[in-house]
């Protein structure tokens, strides 16, 4: 079971996205019609990654605006 701490700071995230995770976005998650879906802000033992494709063992993180 999720830790709603955990669910809420997801949330939140996902929301106020910066404009290079959106752009990630806007492409990662075309990879759903290989199958190979994606999710985003995905927490992994205690860390939130940007982005988990979790069939391909991936996770990306991207660092803001650098």
């Amino acid at each position: 079971m999720p830790d709603p701490r955990t669910t809420g700071r997801t949330r939140r995230l996902r929301q106020t996205a910066n404009a290079p995770e959106d752009r990630a976005w806007q492409t990662l998650r075309k990879l759903r019609a290989h199958g190979f879906p994606v999710k985003r802000q995905y927490p992994i033992a205690g860390y939130i990654v940007d982005f988990a494709i979790y069939r391909a063992r991936l996770a990306i993180e991207i660092d803001g605006l650098i």
